[in-house]
């Protein structure tokens, strides 16, 4: 699944970001979520910083607390 959003000037664009999450199953009882973000624009290391702690606190901290609980 691709999807595309922009980065305003305020949170360090202007730019756009294409987000890809694809889900692969790994054995019988393991799936794996695989993303890549994409950026093109004015992209800082500021940007790129910010953008990966944001993701991983999404997924590492969220998601996937919220699908391995009981």
């Amino acid at each position: 699944m691709d999807l595309v959003g922009y980065i305003n000037a305020k949170y360090g664009g202007p730019g756009t970001t294409i987000l890809n999450a694809t889900l692969h199953a790994e054995g019988k009882d393991r799936t794996v979520l695989r993303i890549s973000d994409s950026h093109y624009g004015r992209v800082s290391d500021g940007l790129v910083s910010s953008l990966n702690t944001g993701w991983q606190m999404l997924f590492n901290n969220g998601l996937k607390a919220f699908v391995e609980a009981d």
